[in-house]
């Protein structure tokens, strides 16, 4: 009886899978893909690295940024995925005053920041524990 159990639990988990990617997968209509089934694993779990590290990136961000003339204080965040290809796509903006309450610091920083992180393209993709690379 647990042999035709856990067949059956493969295959229903199997479709639960492809099930859930085909509603969350390339959430958006663009040119950036997600690879395999489309999962995103945390960089932390792939060692998805950039070749120069946080010091290039920084680097990147830094060059020709033209910084606006405004008082306001805050938090810029671009959260954003790499594929197995090392693309990046899928990006998200958000920013936040120095309470951490969401806002908007200036129209400039948001559009420079997103241009900046689509052109980092040095991205060396993660792997999981068979060593495929991973989306992340």
């Amino acid at each position: 009886m647990h042999l035709m159990f856990i067949p059956n639990m493969r295959k229903n988990l199997l479709f639960l899978i492809i099930g859930l990617c085909s509603i969350s997968c390339n959430e958006r209509e663009t040119d950036f893909e997600l690879c395999g089934f489309g999962i995103v694993k945390p960089y932390y779990f792939t060692g998805l690295e950039y070749k120069g590290e946080i010091y290039q990136i920084e680097k990147e961000i830094k060059e020709h940024w033209v910084s606006p003339e405004t008082n306001n204080n805050g938090i810029a965040k671009v959260r954003f995925k790499v594929n197995c290809h090392g693309h990046i796509g899928d990006l998200h903006y958000e920013e936040y005053d120095t309470n951490y309450v969401q806002t908007q610091l200036h129209e400039t920083i948001e559009s420079q920041l997103i241009e900046k992180v689509s052109q980092l393209s040095d991205w060396i993709p993660g792997v999981n524990e068979l060593l495929i690379i991973q989306n992340s």
